[in-house]
Order: structure tokens, then sequence, then C-alpha cells
């Protein structure tokens, strides 16, 4: 059923629609179009009306943009409201909601800039049951090359603490992460030449677990696009730096095996392949640039 969009703002009405999540039977969207003085990304955000269409939401330039900004990640959703991960020039921010009609900006926390000399990353958010986490890379200043995962909590989105993730002497950054059934979370994300993921259980994170192998030849930085988590299975999308490729783990556990994917979009700016799903059936998005579909399959579980 197509989704009516109504937008009230200039940023608002080009935004290119790149990021969505639910809470509470309501989704929120987070958008962006290059443009102004400078060509930098303005962000804009979608909340949903009753009625089911979207609407966006006037923020001032500040909220996203300005002179410390860096970058605005995606957005997910908890059955309290929303998060947006990102970073400023402070270090990993943040910006969460209960109500999507406006965003509370986290920037400067000190739990997230970490004590001096150190610079981190953000990728991502998840709900975790019991509050916010936050996954992505840090290391020493002028050592991002060497970068260590790095993962944050916090109960209500405004007070972080950093959490413990064993660390080897390969560079690891986690990418996304993912809520399991049994409470756990799995991560996902790059290890030296290749992915890996983390899973933490009662006892804290595991040590990280690698599979797949970035391209020898970049045509853009590898990363891990999509996570999605079927009944029995954990999903990936991931861009090898060359194309794009679909892997899959069952839950909890790390035995990474690449599944046929009808697309393989060559990694570009406009490219992509997003894998998702309602525990039932496993949704996959593709666009190579000369062409774009849509498939849907049952769950293997």
């Amino acid at each position: 059923m197509p989704v009516t969009i109504n937008t009230t703002t200039y940023w608002g009405h080009r935004a290119i629609l790149n990021s969505i999540a639910c809470s509470r039977n309501r989704i929120a969207v987070v958008g962006a179009r290059s443009g102004g003085a400078h060509g930098n990304p303005r962000v804009t955000t979608f909340k949903q009306h009753s009625d089911r269409s979207l609407v966006d939401v006037p923020a001032v330039f500040t909220q996203y943009g300005g002179v410390t900004a860096t970058g605005v990640g995606p957005i997910t959703g908890g059955p309290e409201g929303w998060l947006i991960a990102g970073n400023r020039l402070s270090g990993p921010s943040v910006w969460v909601t209960d109500d999507a009609s406006a965003f509370t900006k986290v920037e400067g926390e000190p739990a997230l800039t970490g004590p001096t000399g150190y610079e981190a990353i953000a990728q991502s958010g998840v709900w975790d049951a019991r509050g916010w986490t936050l996954v992505g890379g840090g290391a020493q200043r002028g050592s991002m090359a060497d970068r260590d995962p790095a993962v944050w909590t916090s109960s209500d989105g405004l007070r972080w603490a950093p959490e413990d993730v064993p660390s080897s002497s390969t560079p690891e950054d986690m990418h996304r992460a993912v809520l399991l059934a049994d409470g756990h979370l799995q991560a996902v994300g790059l290890a030296g030449d290749g992915f890996a993921s983390w899973t933490r259980t009662d006892d804290g994170w595991q040590p990280a677990v690698e599979f797949g192998r970035v391209a020898g030849s970049w045509r853009g930085t590898p990363y891990v696009a999509s996570t999605a988590i079927t009944k029995d299975e954990l999903l990936a999308t991931v861009s090898t730096g060359d194309t794009y490729e679909l892997w899959s783990t069952p839950l909890g556990e790390s035995a990474w095996r690449r599944l046929p994917a009808p697309m393989h979009p060559t990694t570009a700016s406009d490219h992509t392949l997003i894998a998702a799903t309602n525990g039932d059936r496993v949704l996959l998005v593709g666009d190579d640039g000369t062409r774009s579909g849509v498939w849907t399959s049952e769950s293997r579980g």
C-alpha cells in the first residue's frame, strides 16, 4: 500500500529517504539531500500521522547540521521511541525521542566522547530490551586505522556508559546490531580484511568471528549495509568495496555462509542491496544503477 508523503519544508520536499524505524506501530523516517552553500547533506525527519501518511518535521539547521556536524546515521526504534545514531566534531552523538515530532540532540556527552586523546565513530544503534545500545569503533587519536570495536549503552538515550568489548590486533569496527529473541545482541562489522560478528551474552561480549573478504581493489569503502533477523537466521548484506553480497548465520551462532542473491550491485553511492524481515518473510531491495528490484521469499525458519 502506498504511503502519502506531505512536505512543508524546502529540504523535506527534496529529501531522499534513507532510513526507517518503527515504534509502537508508528514509523519515523530520516532523509537528506545535499545542497546549500557548501553542498552538505540537509537532513530531514518525517513522522507518521494516524492516517498512516508521513509529514516532514521542521528543525533548525543546527539540529543536524551546523559547524559541529559530521554525519547523521540510521534511525532505530524501540518500545519507548526512536534513536538516530551519528557523529559531531566532539565524537559519537545521538538524537532521541519518544515522539517523532521532535528529537533531542545529545552532543558532547562525556561517555560518548571518551577520554582525552580517544577518537570514536558511532555507526548505528539498537534497542536491547533494557535501553539503547550504540555500536561503532574507536582508537587513540591518530590511530583510527587500527581501531577497536566500541559499544555504549543507555537506559534513556541521554546518559551513556561505555561497555567492554574484546579486541584483536586487526582493525575492527561494528556497523550494525540486532536484538535476538533470547535477549542477547549480535553485531556485524569489519575486521581486518573481512567482516565479523560479535555476540553479547549474559557473560558480556564475545570475541569476533570473521567471515567473508573485502575486495582487493575498492570502488568504495567496505561496510555492512543491513542486518535482519528471521525466526532462525541473521541476514547481513555487505559491500566488499567492489560489490554487494548476502550472508546468513543461525541466530546466536557465527557459522556464516554466503547466499545467492538476485542482484549483485557494484559498490557505488547510488547502488545498494538491503535486507529486511518481519520474521516470516524476507524482503530484499537492490539497485545496480541501471535497474532496481524488490524480492520477497518465505523465511527458511
